[in-house]
């Protein structure tokens, strides 16, 4: 009998997470032979068909989104009762969480059932600082964990210090299809000018508005024409970065393409990417930018060390530190040669650590640990 693995999310919209799964869901459902379901909380998402286009059936109501208050306390309500039946119904091997609230919310409709229970946390804890209730349950909730995994060291050490034994805790890096990103020599002969492009969702928190004070600085010793292509979608903040772009004098040089489905094509047209973020788990975008031959400039948060070797594939700024993130830019912008050298680094360097292929086999190695640990008790 196939094994079964229940994936609890709380959408499928497009973000780091969702599409870490859509790259790893389906191959390994062939690694393993197993039957993989995913449950959405908040409605099934805009990735939901491409995931059962693979094999992999999506379980949900309908879109919970609404200002509602009283409709959406209900609709909480009825996704709750729908992910006990299903726990029921399907009885799977193991569920496993993705993100925090999905973990919260899981751990309570199992808590009667007592499925074995994975987490998978993929940002640092800062939020705990704000949510000073959901924090105290999220940390009750680790007692009864069977595993838990981060993304980065950085996330696995933070798991440990509230308070998940540290056998229980597993390390699992992001992995990018790399040749879906292989950077293509005739498109770079075919750029005019000098690019920098950040892919990250326009929320505060990414530093955008850091990477704009830093562009101000540089700006007149910039290659005439320069741009900067920003790549994500709007949570919010598109029209204050727009406003502040203005101020500045830059607006002429930025261009907001907000979701990307063909990232790979904005990548292979530039030069240098930049990863700006306050706080990280582990950024797929950098990985990606790697993969297409791109110097990377990144702050010190989460993971971003971890992937990008200062140096060597790019550099590693302190975090909210315009001023250091311009120099690194300037340094960058004015070599080719050393652009070429930290992009063919970053190259080699994810195809060795960071491959899908490796991802996946990680999982598969994560997995048939689990199902030994289940098998014995």
């Amino acid at each position: 009998m196939k094994r079964k693995i229940l994936i609890v999310i709380n959408n499928l919209d497009s973000g780091g997470t969702e599409y870490h799964l859509l790259q790893v869901l389906p191959r390994l459902c062939q690694q393993l032979s197993c039957e993989i379901y995913i449950y959405t909380i908040d409605g099934r998402g805009r990735l939901a068909p491409q995931f059962e286009n693979q094999g992999i059936k999506v379980i949900s109501l309908r879109s919970n989104k609404t200002n509602n208050g009283f409709y959406h306390a209900w609709s909480y309500c009825r996704s709750f009762f729908l992910l006990k039946r299903t726990i029921k119904k399907i009885q799977p091997d193991v569920i496993h969480c993705f993100l925090t609230k999905a973990y919260i919310f899981t751990a309570m409709a199992n808590f009667f059932q007592r499925r074995p229970l994975i987490m998978s946390r993929r940002s640092l804890n800062f939020y705990q600082s704000k949510h000073f209730v959901l924090s105290k349950v999220e940390r009750f909730m680790h007692r009864f964990l069977l595993f838990a995994l981060g993304n980065s060291k950085a996330v696995v050490n933070q798991l440990i210090t509230e308070g998940i034994p540290e056998r229980k805790v597993r390390l699992i890096y992001n992995g990018v299809d790399t040749e879906k990103y292989h950077h293509d020599n005739l498109v770079a002969k075919q750029k005019k000018s000098l690019s920098l492009i950040i892919v990250a969702n326009l929320r505060a928190y990414k530093g955008h508005l850091d990477l704009l004070s830093a562009l101000t600085i540089i700006a007149n010793r910039l290659p005439k024409d320069w741009q900067l292509i920003c790549a994500g979608r709007n949570d919010g903040m598109l029209n204050v970065l727009k406003a502040k772009a203005s101020e500045l004098h830059l607006g002429k040089h930025i261009h907001w393409v907000g979701e990307c489905e063909n990232i790979s094509g904005k990548l292979k047209r530039s030069d240098i990417m930049i990863a700006c973020s306050h706080e990280e788990g582990f950024s797929n975008s950098i990985l990606e930018g790697m993969s297409a031959s791109l110097p990377i400039i990144a702050t010190d948060v989460g993971g971003n060390s971890e992937a990008v070797t200062d140096n060597q594939t790019g550099f590693i700024v302190p975090v909210k530190s315009p001023k250091l993130l311009s120099e690194a830019i300037l340094t960058l912008a004015t070599s080719d040669e050393l652009r070429k050298k930290f992009g063919q680094a970053g190259r080699l360097r994810v195809e060795k650590y960071f491959s899908i292929e490796a991802c996946v086999i990680n999982y598969k190695y994560f997995y048939e640990e689990v199902f030994r640990l289940i098998d014995k008790t």
